[in-house]
């Protein structure tokens, strides 16, 4: 096993949401590496060479914002975690997302949206704590778990849930403005038919 101060092997831009170097790049794979691991984005060639090799670190999506701006943020945007979801929790949503914008439909590296739904909606002064600390995220969140919400709960949960989401984003456009992670790696393609599928309906518009 290796210690706590091992260092990361290969591209540690690749190590998210439980891949390792151990897992994805072992030799018993031969140089194609595990092939559960990699994508048309995420090759062996890019994970399992070091980030400064010419293979490794081009191409490779990071965080729009740098760990040294994040403390000039707005409290409501620097998503540093609560006692639900941890901030690598919305490191790895949030990049998910940013993946899924480049891959399109091929992309299957979501993290369990409806466990993280749960946890972010476990109380009442639960989802308050973390609408303080990842405001954005909890509106990106909530919109992907609707249909989740609609499986479970129907059709009309569904919409009261779509409508919340569009009611939060619209009390916090000054605070959203600030957010490059809702501009640039939000993959607001994943919620667009919502719009078409409750918007459309004068039931449920003030137009």
């Amino acid at each position: 096993g290796s210690g706590a101060g091992a260092e990361v092997r290969g591209n540690p831009a690749c190590w998210q949401a439980g891949f390792t170097y151990e897992y994805c790049c072992h030799e018993v794979f031969g140089e194609d590496g595990n092939p559960e691991c990699f994508d048309d984005m995420y090759t062996a060639a890019r994970c399992c060479s070091p980030a400064d090799d010419d293979e490794g670190a081009q191409g490779l999506p990071s965080d729009c914002r740098t760990p040294e701006e994040v403390p000039n943020l707005p409290r409501p945007l620097r998503c540093l975690g609560t006692s639900s979801l941890s901030s690598s929790d919305w490191d790895v949503f949030f990049h998910a997302h940013h993946v899924s914008i480049m891959l399109g439909t091929h992309f299957n590296g979501w993290p369990n949206i409806s466990a993280m739904w749960q946890r972010a909606n476990a109380s009442a002064r639960v989802l308050e704590e973390n609408r303080q600390d990842c405001f954005v995220g909890m509106v990106a969140l909530l919109l992907q778990a609707v249909p989740l919400i609609e499986a479970a709960h129907g059709e009309h949960a569904a919409l009261l849930a779509w409508m919340e989401a569009k009611s939060l984003e619209a009390s916090a456009v000054e605070l959203i403005e600030f957010d490059c992670r809702w501009h640039t790696m939000v993959n607001h393609a994943v919620f667009a038919h919502y719009e078409m599928l409750f918007g459309g309906d004068r039931r449920y518009t003030s137009a």
